[in-house]
């Protein structure tokens, strides 16, 4: 399966518990609540960023997820895209966002930038799997208006638009986790792609010993 990534934060309800704020699908941003580390369907980690800083990104995300904005999927990393402190979004228009470049925002909307976007290469494989998105989310498009109230019609248009944005970097979900375990931030591509990689074979033997 796919990798997915989120920022945790503290919700002030238990000490073991966390909220996870998350770009789950297209128009589809959610808050889980009670999200705890020893459901073991998670890996965490702690950016290496001063307290202070940490707390100001889940003030950030406290206020994203009150204003809940409607964010559709983008493949470019859509670098002007940034939320002021009330949550309130702000992005060119005809882009948007992934699970991965929604936290990415989130960070540099607080001037804490998570890794060095720039040290990325165009990967084949990753306009295959844009692709494969592309084709998920207008299978998935009638229902998830429905669900939303947006025009159905209007919404197919905006995802046949989204391969105009190809070929473009693609930071992938495990590649912005991994950079929040490195030493210094920003990281680089040299340092998250084998931390991702990593990450990823302890998600498949996770799931492996389940199924045991």
């Amino acid at each position: 399966g796919e990798t997915h990534v989120g920022i945790a934060f503290s919700d002030n309800r238990r000490a073991d518990s966390m909220s996870l704020l998350h770009l789950a699908t297209y128009c589809d941003l959610r808050l889980d609540l009670d999200v705890t580390q020893a459901s073991g369907d998670y890996l965490w980690f702690v950016p290496r960023l001063p307290l202070d800083v940490r707390k100001a990104i889940a003030t950030r995300c406290r206020a994203i997820a009150r204003q809940r904005p409607v964010i559709r999927n983008g493949f470019s990393l859509n670098p002007n895209c940034y939320f002021d402190s009330d949550g309130t979004m702000h992005s060119l228009p005809g882009t948007g966002l992934t699970c991965a470049t929604f936290v990415l925002r989130v960070f540099s909307s607080c001037r804490w930038p998570l890794v060095q976007e720039g040290t990325w290469p165009l990967r084949p494989e990753d306009e295959i799997r844009f692709g494969e998105l592309q084709r998920l989310i207008h299978a998935h498009l009638e229902r998830l208006c429905a669900r939303s109230g947006l025009s159905l019609a209007e919404e197919s248009t905006y995802v046949d638009r989204m391969a105009d944005e190809l070929p473009c970097v693609r930071i992938r979900p495990e590649e912005v986790a991994a950079a929040c375990d490195q030493p210094r931030l920003p990281a680089s591509f040299a340092e998250c792609e084998p931390a991702g990689r990593a990450l990823v074979a302890t998600l498949v033997a996770r799931a492996a010993s389940r199924r045991g």
